[in-house]
């Protein structure tokens, strides 16, 4: 069935990806006037849910006009992200939501990851001896030493009961 497309109620501003939108699984937010953009995607804790993830990255990636580098660079650090969450945040519980939160504005990408499992801060990780060969490092912590490096800044909250991990990356 096709549904019409409806007019922004301000501006003169039309998405040119607006019909598309209408049928994906997560939504978009535009805060006048255009020029922050607020995308959202809701997925389980699933490993399959990735393939998800990794959708809406290369469509945001897209409408952000990223370069192909700095796109992998966000989309790894993501996926590490989103990986640890869907593996470690809900311990014997399974259909459980995980939010993920793009906003691109005045050249900061801004992703924040949300969900409801067990309190962990990954940055309280100690930071792993890279001079050490991978044979003899302990394992974890690799992981969001990447994210780090990957990234501009990351933040670690935890508010009424929910894990909010936000991460930027200045776009230049």
């Amino acid at each position: 069935r096709n549904f019409p497309a409806k007019k922004p109620k301000t501006g003169h501003y039309r998405n040119p990806e607006y019909h598309r939108l209408l049928f994906f699984p997560y939504h978009r937010i535009l805060t006048a006037p255009y020029r922050q953009m607020i995308n959202t995607l809701h997925i389980k804790n699933e490993l399959e849910q990735l393939t998800r993830l990794y959708e809406f990255l290369d469509l945001q990636a897209s409408t952000y006009g990223l370069e192909e580098q700095l796109s992998m660079q966000i989309k790894l650090a993501l996926e590490e992200v989103v990986t640890n969450v869907i593996l470690y945040a809900y311990p014997d519980k399974k259909d459980q939501d995980i939010r993920i939160d793009m906003n691109y504005r005045n050249e900061l990408l801004t992703i924040v990851i949300t969900d409801n499992g067990t309190a962990f801060n990954p940055l309280e990780m100690k930071e792993p001896d890279i001079s050490l060969p991978p044979e003899e490092r302990p394992i974890g912590g690799l992981g969001i030493y990447l994210v780090k490096q990957l990234m501009t800044e990351v933040i670690y909250t935890r508010s009424s009961g929910k894990n909010i991990l936000t991460m930027t990356k200045d776009i230049h």
